[in-house]
């Protein structure tokens, strides 16, 4: 297996997600690559719009894991601190998770990932990875944001070689994938605690239960965040926006 051995790269794709899902359905090999240097139908978590304009890596990466659908949230923070790694070796930037899957640097967005599956039964048939990074471009590019943004351009105050950071990174999603494989789930959990930016903090989760207000004690086996709420009970939550409130 080769992350990147075959690459389809497009000027521009309504989105690299839906070129690679449908490559995926038709037994495209698990570590394909599609990627585009714009999108005009991007999309985020819960189908946002996710601006794309020309200067980012926009990516969406094939993967075939032997692993219940349940255990899905593994792969975002797989793909997170493979990020987060990556950056920081690059370019020795502070980078920080934000849970589930934003990449910080000094607590302003500068990636966001993106998984989508397809299963039968208890069975994952492939899972496609969609990486965003925010690269040669001035965050006003980005029009209004959710939360604060910023790009390696503006940390760094020079543009970034894309080819060599998409290299970089593929590496190190491969291994770690395969680490991931061969030694479970434990070495993995404690990397991203090292990179978090939400243990500790007092966060406001949406989830489709409702808005949750707690502490954020950890995540568990399976990349859930675990709350403490204010009546003392613990909440498990295995998808949601988590909101970093104010420190006092």
């Amino acid at each position: 297996m080769k992350f990147g051995r075959k690459v389809y790269s497009f000027k521009k794709v309504t989105s690299t997600m839906d070129i690679a899902k449908k490559l995926a359905g038709k037994g495209e090999p698990e570590g394909s690559v599609v990627i585009a240097e714009r999108q005009v139908s991007g999309r985020g978590r819960f189908q946002r719009k996710w601006s794309s304009p020309t200067g980012g890596i926009y990516f969406s990466l094939i993967l075939r894991p032997t692993i219940p659908p349940l255990e899905m949230g593994k792969i975002n923070l797989l793909a997170a601190v493979s990020l987060a790694e990556t950056m920081r070796e690059l370019y020795a930037l502070p980078t920080k998770i934000k849970w589930p899957n934003d990449v910080l640097v000094r607590g302003k967005k500068i990636s966001g990932i993106l998984t989508e599956m397809n299963t039968k039964v208890d069975k994952v048939n492939w899972v496609i990875l969609g990486i965003g990074i925010n690269a040669n471009f001035e965050v006003k590019k980005l029009g209004k944001t959710m939360i604060p943004s910023t790009s390696l351009k503006e940390e760094l105050k020079r543009r970034i070689f894309l080819k060599e950071l998409l290299q970089r990174l593929l590496g190190r999603l491969e291994r770690n994938y395969l680490k991931l494989k061969k030694e479970g789930f434990g070495w993995l959990l404690e990397r991203w605690r090292t990179f978090s930016d939400t243990l500790g903090r007092k966060v406001k989760v949406q989830t489709s239960e409702g808005i949750f207000w707690g502490e954020a004690l950890d995540i568990d086996s399976n990349g859930a965040l675990v709350l403490r709420l204010a009546n003392g009970k613990k909440k498990k939550i295995f998808a949601g926006d988590c909101y970093h409130l104010r420190r006092k």
